[in-house]
């Protein structure tokens, strides 16, 4: 590739210590303006927050504001900061948590024929195998 590597390249291979890149970034101001991307001006900062492990700056700035805050609405749904949040945070859906505090066994409705029941709607939401996989293993 047209590159010489040398036995400083071949060492850091082997040291444990920060890649050049990331010392130095760490010398520069994080606020200049490196380049335009899409319109939007691309700073040191920016680039820094791709390569060092620590919240993104939408999360935080979530978490610094009260969930219930209406933001916008869609197709006639409120649409608020907890909401939000849950889309970018790892916990169990509402309707998840919502169907384990009752019982799987009730009807709920009928389906031609046939009693739909929490414990159907569960399966159709949580990852297990399907009744017929376990009937014939």
């Amino acid at each position: 590739m047209d590159a010489n590597v040398t036995r400083g390249n071949l060492k850091n291979l082997i040291t444990d210590k920060p890649a050049p890149i990331t010392v130095a970034l760490a010398q520069k101001s994080d606020a200049d303006g490196l380049f335009k991307l899409m319109d939007a001006n691309v700073t040191r900062g920016n680039l820094k927050n791709l390569i060092t492990d620590k919240p993104a700056p939408i999360t935080v700035a979530l978490a610094q504001k009260s969930d219930a805050d209406g933001l916008f609405k869609l197709m006639d749904a409120n649409v608020t900061r907890g909401n939000l949040k849950n889309l970018i945070t790892d916990k169990p859906a509402p309707i998840t948590v919502a169907l384990a505090q009752k019982s799987d066994a009730d009807g709920l409705f009928k389906l031609m024929d046939a009693n739909v029941t929490r414990g159907n709607l569960k399966n159709l939401i949580t990852d297990k195998p399907a009744p017929i996989t376990v009937a014939l293993a």
